[in-house]
């Protein structure tokens, strides 16, 4: 089992309240070349950006020479459910669930620790868990990332949401993935209910994936048509947006010609019709390469079954290959790790390392982290380092564009600066 222990927030997380950078380059994340600037911040808010004005009485000067200055990350796919280990019945039966909750938290700091400012949370474990974390955090009252949160996932019944090593009464009685639901109808009524609860998102699954099911299963799509669009017409008529998680070329064609705001993960090769219909309907791709790699490469030794890494080693070509396409077409690229707990969890920036494997130049990939993500969350004023841009801000010790392999290690972090979560 997995332990970490933050002791206090350390120093390196600041409020972003009368605070001036100076001389770092900056990374805007707009995709335009670094400059060095004086970054200057008062009430939560970018007010100058080079040349150095003289701060207001009391501003925190930080020297950033030799340093590199980027908007905070944002990462689009998370899961801070504070489940541990890989057993199915310990994972996620814990005699005082509450403790979860603890946990989670604990992931959240992490993630703020590690220059994730905003996180978006896709499901898995207790939804109202993740609704409590969030507040906790607007509230103060605990430190961590903004989130934008989807209450419970939909699974058809039979579907993604099933734990097949479960009799399958507990899993519809738990929930530990998803919640299931059936039927144009009661799909949108549990929409309804979901955005009645606070969530932002809709999570819906159109296929299997990658650690779950068979390799028949995967191209066998999950929901109807005529569910689908009842799920995402609910959903935009409320104002909310929603996430299709598919690993099938079937299930993400129904998706996004459904209207779907962001395809997570995708399918394992390129699909031109796939990415005609997303560059057409605006669909953000929301790869989770990494996650891909980490099976790939080391979930054996996490304790995933062989037949699962020898599949994600199969598939990785050909999911790299769909997000150079999706690149080239213009579509949105935005960053998820598909983590929470570690040995991941913290570690979301690893995602912009395998993006760059996949054909992106580092400047794109960082975009995707910052940029990107704000885009798909529909944050105007994050994601940029700009004049009255919301100052969640990241300074590294390496430069990001050389490095971007080294973006998760330990110490590559010298300040978090993050505005007001509201």
């Amino acid at each position: 089992m997995y332990r970490y222990s933050p002791g206090r927030i350390p120093n390196h997380v600041a409020e972003a309240d009368n605070i001036v950078v100076t001389n770092a380059t900056v990374i805007d994340g707009t995709g335009a070349d670094p400059f060095v600037a004086d970054v200057t911040v008062l009430g939560g808010r970018i007010v100058n950006l080079g040349p150095r004005t003289e701060p207001d009485d009391g501003a925190k000067v930080i020297e950033g020479a030799g340093m590199f200055l980027t908007p905070g990350l944002i990462d689009c796919h998370v899961h801070l459910t504070g489940l541990e280990g890989r057993d199915p019945f310990r994972r996620n039966i814990d005699k005082y669930p509450s403790v979860r909750l603890l946990r989670a938290t604990r992931d959240a700091i992490r993630i703020l620790q590690a220059g994730f400012t905003t996180v978006r949370h896709l499901g898995h474990g207790v939804a109202d868990q993740a609704q409590a974390l969030k507040e906790a955090i607007a509230d103060g009252l605990v430190a961590g990332p903004r989130m934008q949160t989807c209450g419970w996932a939909m699974s058809q019944t039979g579907g993604h949401g099933n734990l097949h090593d479960w009799p399958y009464q507990l899993v519809e009685d738990l929930r530990p993935r998803s919640a299931f639901v059936d039927g144009p109808d009661d799909c949108r009524k549990f929409v309804r209910r979901q955005l009645g609860d606070g969530a932002e998102w809709i999570k819906v699954y159109t296929s299997e994936g990658l650690i779950s099911s068979p390799d028949h299963l995967i191209d066998i799509p999950n929901y109807s048509m005529a569910e689908l669009e009842a799920i995402v017409d609910e959903a935009h008529r409320r104002g909310a947006r929603v996430a299709a998680h598919s690993t099938g070329l079937e299930g993400s064609l129904n998706a996004v010609k459904a209207g779907v705001d962001t395809l997570e993960h995708g399918p394992h090769a390129p699909d031109d019709t796939l990415i005609d219909l997303m560059a057409q309907n605006g669909t953000t791709l929301v790869p989770t390469l990494d996650v891909f790699e980490y099976a790939a490469f080391k979930g054996e030794s996490y304790g995933w079954p062989d037949w699962v890494s020898e599949r994600a080693r199969r598939w990785l070509p050909g999911r790299r290959e769909m997000v150079a396409a999706a690149a080239e077409a213009g579509i949105t690229i935005a960053v998820g790790s598909d983590s929470g707990q570690p040995p991941r969890g913290g570690k979301g920036a690893a995602e912009i390392g395998a993006l760059v494997r996949a054909g992106l130049s580092p400047l794109q990939a960082l975009s995707a982290a910052t940029k990107g993500g704000a885009k798909a969350l529909g944050i105007d004023d994050l994601g940029v380092v700009a004049l009255g841009a919301r100052a969640d801000l990241v300074l590294w010790r390496i430069n990001p564009l050389e490095s971007p392999d080294s973006l998760s290690e330990d110490g590559v972090v010298e300040r978090v600066i993050q505005a007001e979560v509201q």
